[in-house]
């Protein structure tokens, strides 16, 4: 078993970070949590690696997202949180998690395919919540899978395209998931 297939079984707490669920609390209380965002994720290499390299996570990422969900026990242990005898999630916010399902669309290089420094790997439309919910676990599940080689990767989250344009520009892409459903399979 890989270890981040062993990093889901034992707990989300390894790949989903309380400070984002804190903002994704805050987006909720807002009322913001709907709004489509675009996020990019982009490989970094070291200053002396100049060559294409092959990247990996794509199918472990599609694995883990396409079937996330909140276990009750993890709802529990989120609603036992307290900041001075005061739970940090109201019960509205973690009823929404129980039942909450990813509904991103997908865009992305293939699995193994060559990639240049500052390239773009993928791009995910998705909710404002989604999004911040999955910002560590994306960037940990493809430094997980490419821990051997030590590349490193940065996510970048827009409320529109413009700032994410050379992503999008990419040929390289092709469709894996639309509104959570998969397309591609590997």
């Amino acid at each position: 078993m890989s270890s981040i297939k062993q990093s889901l079984k034992t707990s989300l707490t390894d790949l989903i970070n309380l400070k984002n669920l804190k903002t994704a609390f805050k987006f909720w209380e807002d009322r913001t949590y709907q709004e489509k965002c675009i996020a990019a994720l982009y490989f970094k290499s070291d200053a002396d690696q100049k060559a294409p390299v092959p990247v990996y996570g794509l199918k472990e990422f599609c694995e883990f997202f396409t079937t996330l969900s909140f276990h009750p026990e993890y709802i529990h242990q989120l609603a036992a949180i307290r900041v001075e005898g005061r739970a940090i999630f109201n019960e509205s916010f973690l009823n929404q998690l129980q039942r909450f399902q990813f509904r991103f669309d997908l865009n992305a290089v293939p699995e193994g395919h060559l990639v240049s420094d500052a390239d773009a790997l993928l791009c995910l439309y998705a909710s404002k919540i989604e999004l911040k919910i999955i910002e560590n676990a994306l960037i940990n599940i493809y430094s997980e899978q490419n821990s051997a080689e030590g590349y490193k990767f940065e996510l970048k989250i827009s409320a529109s395209n413009t700032d994410i344009l050379p992503a999008l520009n990419d040929n390289n892409f092709i469709e894996i998931c639309r509104e959570g459903k998969m397309l591609y399979f590997f």
